[in-house]
């Protein structure tokens, strides 16, 4: 069970969908700065050991939670997560292409693990909220017997 955070009025519906637009083009903005760092010459953002990878993993857990929120049925997270987890990992096989960057495994794993982490973070989240729900449900039965 999923919580759609979009009304269901028509007004409401129509202003959703503007809003659903605009974080699909923010979306979109996501996938094109990570594909744009995954290639750029310039040297990792966090200097730190490893930093790169704590980059990888961050970024790809940003991506897989902000599509995951766009699209929150089950099958859409697992599509998300299929999805980016393959661009992840392309990405890597394509930088063994270029001069300034080379595949390493330890990338795509960090990649993949913010994927997965993200994804059961959306599915605890999804099952908690049907949990509320169904409390808050009993507490309306509770109330129209008594």
């Amino acid at each position: 069970m999923s919580v759609y955070p979009f009304s269901t009025t028509t007004r409401l519906k129509r202003k959703s969908v503007h809003w659903h637009r605009l974080a699909l083009l923010v979306g979109a903005l996501l996938i094109a700065i990570t594909v744009y760092l995954s290639f750029s010459s310039e040297p990792g953002l966090l200097h730190v050991a490893n930093g790169d990878k704590y980059g990888h993993f961050l970024a790809y857990f940003v991506l897989m939670l902000w599509f995951g929120l766009i699209f929150p049925s089950l099958v859409s997270h697992l599509v998300s997560a299929v999805a980016l987890s393959t661009m992840g990992i392309a990405i890597e096989l394509l930088q063994r292409l270029t001069v300034t960057r080379a595949f390493e495994l330890l990338d795509a794993v960090a990649s993949v693990s913010g994927v997965l982490i993200a994804l059961m973070v959306l599915l605890a989240g999804s099952h908690m909220a049907g949990l509320l729900i169904r409390g808050r449900d009993l507490q309306r039965e509770r109330r129209d017997v008594s």
